[in-house]
């Protein structure tokens, strides 16, 4: 990918103890932005209770699983679909400030897993609806789309959207193609219901974001 990938938002939900899986090339944990990356990629593919460990320059690094939106991953390549879910959880997960800003993630439409199906009490807390990420990082010209979704005006003014810009236009380039900060082509304003279009071709792997308001 083109854009820098600072995962610096935390969803909802408790860490446990683990079983590690096979290692994992040390090349890929050789840097922090790396391991950073690594982070979020295990937490989104694997399960609570599983874990990437590899050891690089004589550090042993554990990576804890939490979603499980790829559970077969230690043993197997990622499906297609796989791919597309991971890298949407990848992708909500980024913060452009690296701040750590808590957010609801739900499945835009079928949850994969429990993890994405959230209960109205979720929704009055984390009340206010970000925008939804979807694409794909595991192809040779990965993909990052978002779309922007609506809000209030009371909402537009809380605090907390400023620290989350990565589904909000803010540059166009080639005159018509809308970047975000965080380098992602954002497609418009969020619809509901149907996939999302994204590069001319439909997502169905889509996750949509929710925050909590600061302002009281």
């Amino acid at each position: 990918m083109t854009q820098r990938l600072v995962f610096a938002s935390h969803p909802r939900g408790a860490g446990t103890s683990v079983n590690s899986a096979p290692p994992i090339d040390p090349r890929l944990a050789d840097t922090p932005v790396k391991r950073q990356q690594l982070n979020y990629l295990a937490r989104c593919a694997l399960r609570a209770g599983d874990a990437l460990q590899t050891t690089s320059r004589g550090v042993l690094y554990t990576f804890k699983g939490e979603i499980g939106l790829a559970p077969g991953w230690t043993d197997r390549a990622l499906t297609p679909t796989e791919q597309r879910w991971v890298s949407a959880c990848m992708l909500a997960h980024v913060n452009y400030f690296e701040k750590h800003v808590k957010v609801m993630m739900e499945a835009r439409h079928t949850a994969p897993v429990p993890f994405l199906t959230k209960s109205g009490a979720d929704h009055r807390t984390y009340s206010i609806f970000e925008g939804a990420f979807f694409g794909n990082l595991f192809t040779k010209a990965p993909v990052a789309y978002a779309c922007e979704g609506k809000k209030t005006a009371v909402q537009r003014t809380d605090p907390v959207i400023r620290d989350r810009v990565c589904s909000q236009p803010a540059r166009t380039v080639s005159g018509r193609v809308r970047l975000s900060a965080c380098g992602f082509v954002v497609t418009g304003p969020c619809e509901q219901p149907g996939a999302v279009v994204g590069g001319g071709r439909a997502y169905h792997e889509v996750i949509n974001v929710y925050l909590r308001p600061q302002a009281r």
